[in-house]
């Protein structure tokens, strides 16, 4: 029989009695509800193969690619191999000990892929070898983050956008990404999303990749960062949660942001496999179709704004059509022998037929001719 118990007051819940291997459509719709309700669910005690952990991650959304490829497992590259022995998975190049930088990935509050343009639905990790003190993970609620904003702050957030790059405002581990993604241009992202599914509105913050508000002076932005950091932050978050091998864990990145401890002895091994969960149906986008919005002085963004003013008001259907009506066309005086090539008994003007007598000559520079040319011409 499947038990879901949670683990703390605000995330979390621990599911009993469930082989991931093994589980049918009903069981797993008794999971994914945890996973809904609880933000991070926790399945301990599985031995599982790449494809049993990829198999179990895809019943939540399609498996996408991480963006580091040197952290791509040589085999799957759906999964992340997080070692900290193992520099690159690609090459195989290991340390003796644990990489400083390996070690300190994910030690600061964040949400998975915030800098992507589009963001994953959850993460899901599998514990395959653990050190014997430290290395846990905490986990904090943004739903519960966005409740105990100050009115004035959640009406200042709403509407807005964030800017998001790998690293954030310091580039953090940015030697880790190809050249082709270290010049990637920001993702944008709203600040108090509604979750699709339950219909609360969270807090989405990401201190580790965000670089600033869009639409806010820098100065307001930062303040406003740092004050979100602050508030986020937690020295044991809402929930820590002490690995064991065979641990299988999902959380929910649309409501809830995490911290590696990164506490472990250097000297001991620590692996996970990672699978990057997106929204089924999802459509991979080169760039996205918002962009940061450039800070610019009073004086230029007026200048801007009336130049686009401008611009709208005399591009639009209504505008231009409204703008051949009144347009007075020209036109150049055709040659005398051009009429020789009309009807020699009438010519047409707006389907009314008018008689021309040419036994009437009529001087070129009189007067009447020209207005008779410019009849002829329409």
């Amino acid at each position: 029989m499947i038990k879901v118990i949670p683990v703390s007051p605000k995330i979390g819940a621990e599911i009993q009695g469930v082989n991931i291997k093994t589980l049918d459509d009903a069981a797993f719709r008794v999971v994914y509800q945890a996973f809904l309700d609880h933000v991070v669910i926790v399945i301990r005690g599985q031995d599982l193969q790449e494809e049993d952990f990829m198999a179990f991650s895809s019943r939540f959304g399609e498996l996408k690619p991480h963006m580091t490829k040197k952290a791509h497992h040589p085999r799957y590259p759906n999964l992340m191999l997080m070692d900290n022995r193992i520099l690159n998975t690609q090459t195989g190049e290991e340390s003796k000990t644990a990489s400083p930088l390996l070690v300190r990935i994910g030690n600061v509050w964040h949400t998975d892929t915030s800098y992507d343009y589009i963001t994953a639905k959850a993460t899901g990790m599998y514990a395959v070898n653990v050190p014997s003190v430290g290395g846990d993970t905490l986990f904090s609620n943004s739903y519960a983050a966005y409740d105990a904003l100050p009115d004035s702050l959640k009406q200042k957030l709403e509407g807005r956008s964030a800017a998001h790059i790998y690293g954030g405002r310091l580039k953090r581990q940015q030697e880790r990404l190809e050249e082709e993604n270290k010049n990637r241009a920001p993702a944008i992202h709203p600040m108090t999303p509604v979750h699709p599914e339950t219909g609360r509105k969270s807090l989405y913050f990401n201190d580790g990749q965000i670089m600033s508000i869009v639409g806010l002076e820098p100065a307001e932005s930062d303040a406003i960062i740092a004050d979100l950091a602050k508030r986020t932050a937690s020295p044991d978050g809402d929930y820590r949660h002490k690995w064991q091998k065979g641990d299988v864990v999902i959380w929910d990145n649309r409501c809830s942001i995490h911290c590696a401890t990164g506490d472990y002895p250097a000297n001991e091994r620590r692996t996970n496999w990672r699978s990057t969960i997106m929204e089924f149906g999802w459509q991979p986008q080169q760039q996205h179709q918002q962009h940061h919005t450039p800070q610019y002085s009073p004086r230029r963004s007026t200048r801007l704004r009336l130049i686009l003013l401008q611009r709208i008001r005399y591009h639009t259907p209504h505008q231009k059509q409204k703008q051949r009506e009144n347009q007075i066309v020209e036109h150049k005086p055709r040659p005398l022998h051009m009429l020789k090539l009309l009807p020699q008994d009438f010519c047409c003007r707006k389907g009314k037929h008018t008689e021309r007598n040419d036994s009437q000559s009529i001087p070129a520079h009189d007067p009447e001719h020209v207005k008779t040319t410019q009849r002829i011409q329409r």
